[in-house]
């Protein structure tokens, strides 16, 4: 039966980062994390490794090292998934290496992290195909998605969006607003959003004649948020995200996700959560609050956080 994957949010920590100076430390230091992220009412983690022979031990995320990092999830109540950060060498050896961590019952996803090094050569198209080939061979009925860069029109012709939509079940797009901030600075997550929207438009236009549209969930950063305002609104208006962490989410992103369980426990939820919130809080006689949809310090107060 083909596997799904329910919402929420999912933590995918960069492995090759994690801190520690022995595998017995970072097994630790992992540990008191996942329990943070427990706290804080994620879903599941999805590792970030790499495909194949010639990494270090905490960068090739095989079966063995797969297992290990599910337990852990596992204990905490959480999904375990794997990700891949790939370059488009070698592509049906990974398609295989990737197949048997996705084959295996304890594996809740896979993540193909394949952006612009699947562009540079004539035979990246095909070699997708293969890549994906080799890898539904030995995983056919596990929730797969890519995770290419958030406007498809920088990378229009060359990358291989109908290759790899061909063997995913969504598309995962990295939305990293938090890129921007120099450039756009307190605009920079509307504006980003809004260049994302309008980009995936016109490629599920493309994609659509071909039968190739995927649903779409989106990953975004644990890190560097321009305000707390956008996070949440972030956070609540999309029923679930990936989250990019090099290792961990940082201390303001952990805030934003107690107070979007907070929210989800109160029974606010949806791009709208905060603005109902500050309606019902209003409504009940407290000290009034703006209601903007804007997570402020007085209405973060209000959530008693």
């Amino acid at each position: 039966m083909k596997k799904t994957l329910p919402n929420g949010v999912y933590i995918q920590p960069y492995m090759d980062k994690f801190p520690g100076n022995s595998r017995q430390a970072k097994l630790a230091n992992v540990s008191r994390e996942i329990t943070k992220w427990s706290d804080a009412g994620v879903t599941g983690i999805a590792w970030h490794g790499f495909a194949g022979a010639g990494y270090g031990p905490w960068q090739m995320l095989g079966v063995d090292l797969f297992k290990e990092l599910t337990a852990l999830a596992k204990a905490q109540g959480m999904l375990s998934l794997a990700a891949y950060g790939l370059g488009s060498t070698k592509a049906q050896a990974k398609g295989e290496f990737i197949g048997k961590v996705g084959a295996l019952p304890e594996c809740d996803g896979i993540l193909f992290d394949m952006e612009g090094a699947w562009e540079n050569e004539p035979s990246d198209k095909p070699d997708a195909k293969k890549m994906g080939d080799a890898y539904r061979a030995l995983a056919p009925d596990q929730w797969t998605c890519d995770q290419p860069w958030f406007a498809p029109a920088v990378h229009w012709s060359k990358f291989p969006w109908e290759e790899t939509a061909a063997f995913v079940d969504e598309r995962c797009p990295q939305v990293y607003c938090n890129n921007f901030i120099k450039q756009w600075g307190k605009d920079a997550y509307e504006k980003t959003w809004a260049w994302y929207m309008r980009d995936w438009v016109k490629l599920d236009k493309r994609l659509e004649a071909k039968n190739l549209v995927r649903p779409r969930r989106p990953t975004i950063q644990g890190y560097q948020w321009n305000n707390m305002a956008d996070l949440v609104n972030c956070l609540t208006a999309n029923p679930s995200v990936f989250v990019w962490s090099e290792p961990f989410p940082d201390t303001m992103f952990l805030h934003g996700l107690e107070i979007r369980k907070k929210l989800l426990d109160l029974g606010f939820s949806g791009a709208d959560a905060v603005k109902k919130f500050q309606a019902n809080w209003n409504a009940t006689g407290g000290r009034p609050l703006t209601v903007d949809n804007q997570c402020g310090p007085n209405t973060i107060s209000a959530l008693n956080l």
